[in-house]
């Protein structure tokens, strides 16, 4: 499955170069550490392992799920947003998700979702 998923990211190559370049490089680059991507490129098969939307973003190489060390989803959150005008022509949606579990760590598994417009 990994190996099919690595093949169908080729033909989106350009978006994922993009995403890391125009928005992932300069945000890391703000927050001076390194970002965690907990979900990036899925093709088909993967994306409906993973019970994503039939037309995720995701799938084409133009989201991704984001998390810092340092920074619950919120935290991230308004960092982004406040330094918006960086990215305001490729950022199409920014959504902040809040996972809890009383057994697990929560602070790995915030996370900050971008989609970049098309």
């Amino acid at each position: 499955l990994l190996e099919k998923n690595r093949l169908e990211a080729k033909e989106y190559l350009d978006n994922l170069v993009a995403l890391a370049n125009d928005i992932l490089e300069p945000l890391r680059d703000i927050l001076k550490e390194p970002i965690y991507i907990n979900s990036g490129f899925r093709g088909d098969a993967l994306n409906t392992k993973v019970g994503g939307s039939k037309t995720s973003q995701h799938s084409y190489g133009e989201a991704v799920d984001i998390r810092v060390k340092s920074k619950t989803a919120e935290q991230l959150f308004n960092i982004i947003k406040l330094n918006l005008p960086l990215f305001d022509n490729k950022i199409g949606q920014l959504l902040c998700s809040f996972v809890s579990h009383m057994e697990i760590d929560t602070s790995m598994l915030y996370a900050v979702f971008f989609r970049v417009k098309t």
